[in-house]
């Protein structure tokens, strides 16, 4: 089957679903294994003909505080703009939530004022906590989350399903689900406690930076000291030869802040196929937007003062471990998923890690955490802002981050323009778009009486593979099931997978069957047969938290006129054979109508088991002498 499925990020764990073929079996009698079906084939999704009035907008959750940083309430849609690439655009829908109950205000469209709507169903608030250990100390985890538990067992929402998750492993982009979303305040509070008690590896480039430390407390704090006949002093050597530590320090930095934000962004995944609000609150000890800077400056400021003659510009020389692009990728896809990053900063203030013993001494560790917490600072402030969340750094902003998620999901308009018609639907070309600028600017009275706003920067278009994916994976590692289409899946014998290689005779071939009732597709009339465009999009989750990548299959199904009226009693079975590793497994499967732009998700949890060994012939071997 053509494979639809492009990672757009990092990889995951080692794949625990190995291999997938498609079969297709329609009113329950298999008609064989599917061939792929070519791009340029006849049997690819045909062109729908006719006349359609379908309009799809793109809704942006909009939040205005005023100069006490209060919500702004009783607002309607005359006191916005919205500008989309910079252009005014018309408000296709408009309405405002308060107190968590939502209402719809009257729109001026093509000179008729709208009436007004009865209030609408506030949509359910989904937390996911995120606890990145690489970039936090014990002791400040510590204190933040036995400061969340307090929070959260305080607020007691019934509108609110919380997650924990942590990332890890320094080098690793996984996270662990530590508690999946629950109703359950108690739940949360057990999750963060275990957590706490966990050990934290901690940030592990501490160790090469107090070497580095060490080595600039070293050198003398004037005067370049005797040089050579070449002009080469023994302070000269002694500075170069600090230089290729800090690209050291810098690469190790780097690839630990990379490793953060590709576990983010599988965490953003994560939330995208979970309906209603999503905010990810992230709490570390912040990301530097550019790796080993700080260092940098400071060997820079000190070759200054000691007149080294070496060319060596701190900007230019840490320029290569930017990470601004990986940073505005997690933000895009935070903002294509609709998910909000909210950001904690658990390090205390600067002057508060001075001559500590992270820095081993005074001299250094002022210079460098002077510089370095506006390094790290200016990532949080940016993922928060680019997707309409909130940032906190000292312990006073910790106990006001909580009620400020709640905060947005209570206060909040939102305002939604349509797409273009040459846009269509955004998953059908969503390759070749790209994202759309968003700004949205208040009235300028609002303005002057120092009213403030806060929404998304960017909205694009998710492929449909993207979409479906991220469908699996929330449905896989979540639990939550939301099933319009009614499907069902059933698991089959598992069998041995033949020719396992040594290390992997622990693989078994399990054949599922994704049954849907053709009452519930869309199916698209031609001349001599109905058809339906049917994508399935599989992941599996081992025991030992392993994921796999997923895999979208096609499923094709056709049904003769002559019998649609009989066929719209019966299912379609679309058959999928896994190779996976014995022990427990939890497979989660998303389908996809096209034609009806609907997503179906459903969860079977496995337990495979090891084939039985063959058994050994024990009968005696026939004695031909005594035979008759």
């Amino acid at each position: 089957m053509k494979n639809l499925w492009k990672r757009m990020g990092a990889p995951l764990a080692a794949p625990v679903l190995v291999t997938l073929v498609l079969v297709t079996l329609i009113f329950g009698t298999a008609i064989g294994a599917q061939e792929p079906i070519p791009d340029n084939s006849e049997d690819a999704w045909p062109a729908i003909f006719g006349e359609t009035a379908e309009v799809r907008v793109v809704e942006i959750e909009t939040f205005v505080t005023d100069k006490d940083g209060q919500p702004a309430i009783g607002l309607n849609a005359d006191d916005f703009i919205l500008l989309v690439n910079g252009e005014p655009v018309p408000l296709a829908n408009f309405y405002a939530v308060a107190e968590g109950q939502a209402r719809q205000s009257p729109i001026v469209a093509n000179g008729t004022e709208a009436q007004e709507e009865p209030p609408l169903e506030t949509p359910r608030l989904h937390l996911a906590i995120f606890v990145d250990n690489p970039h936090i100390s014990t002791a400040n985890r510590s204190r933040l989350l036995s400061r969340l538990r307090e929070l959260l067992l305080a607020e007691r929402r019934e509108d609110l399903h919380t997650m924990v998750l942590s990332h890890n492993q320094p080098q690793e982009r996984e996270f662990e689900v530590r508690q999946g979303l629950t109703a359950v305040p108690h739940e949360v509070f057990m999750a963060l406690e275990e957590l706490e008690k966990s050990n934290a590896s901690g940030p592990r480039y501490v160790t090469e930076l107090r070497a580095l430390m060490r080595g600039l407390d070293q050198l003398p704090r004037e005067g370049a000291g005797d040089r050579d006949a070449t002009g080469i002093s023994a302070l000269d050597m002694q500075t170069r030869a600090l230089i290729p530590q800090v690209h050291s320090y810098a690469e190790q930095r780097r690839a630990a802040v990379e490793a953060s934000l590709g576990s983010l962004a599988q965490a953003v995944d994560l939330l995208a196929g979970v309906p209603g609000q999503k905010a990810l609150l992230y709490v570390s000890e912040g990301l530097p937007r550019v790796p080993g800077l700080p260092a940098f400056e400071v060997l820079a400021r000190r070759m200054e003062v000691l007149g080294i003659p070496v060319r060596f510009n701190a900007d230019s020389e840490a320029a290569r471990y930017d990470v601004t692009v990986a940073m505005e990728a997690l933000a895009a896809r935070a903002n294509a998923a609709g998910v909000r990053l909210y950001t904690l900063d658990a390090a205390p203030n600067a002057a508060a890690r001075r001559g500590s013993a992270e820095f081993v001494s005074a001299a250094a560790g002022q210079e460098f955490s002077t510089f370095d917490e506006g390094n790290r600072r200016s990532t949080l402030g940016f993922m928060a802002e680019a997707t309409g969340g909130r940032t906190a750094f000292g312990n006073a902003a910790h106990s006001d981050m909580l009620n400020g998620v709640f905060q947005d999901h209570d206060y909040f308009y939102s305002l939604a323009y349509a797409l273009p018609p040459q846009i269509g639907r955004p998953e059908e070309n969503a390759g070749q778009q790209e994202a759309q600028n968003l700004e949205v600017r208040i009235s300028d009275e609002l303005r002057r009486a120092g009213y403030k706003v806060r929404h998304r920067r960017d909205w694009r278009p998710r492929r449909a593979d993207e979409r479906l994916a991220q469908h699996a994976f929330s449905a896989v590692l979540t639990a939550e099931q939301d099933n319009p289409l009614k499907i069902t899946v059933r698991p089959g014998t598992p069998t041995p997978v033949d020719g396992a290689v040594a290390g992997d005779k622990d693989l078994m071939v399990v054949p599922l069957m994704v049954e849907v009732p053709l009452s519930e597709l869309v199916l698209l009339p031609e001349k001599s047969e109905h058809r339906a465009r049917v994508q399935i999009v599989v992941a599996v989750r081992d025991e030992a938290g392993r994921t796999s990548e997923a895999a979208n299959h096609l499923c094709p199904i056709r049904v003769p006129n002559s019998e649609m009226l009989t066929a719209l009693g019966r299912s379609t079975v679309c058959g999928v054979r896994l190779a996976m590793r014995t022990g427990r497994q939890k497979v989660g499967v998303a389908v996809y109508d096209e034609l009806a732009d609907v997503v179906s998700t459903a969860v079977l949890p496995l337990e495979i088991l090891a084939a039985a060994p063959p058994a050994e012939n024990t009968a005696e071997p026939a004695n031909a002498e005594g035979r008759d």
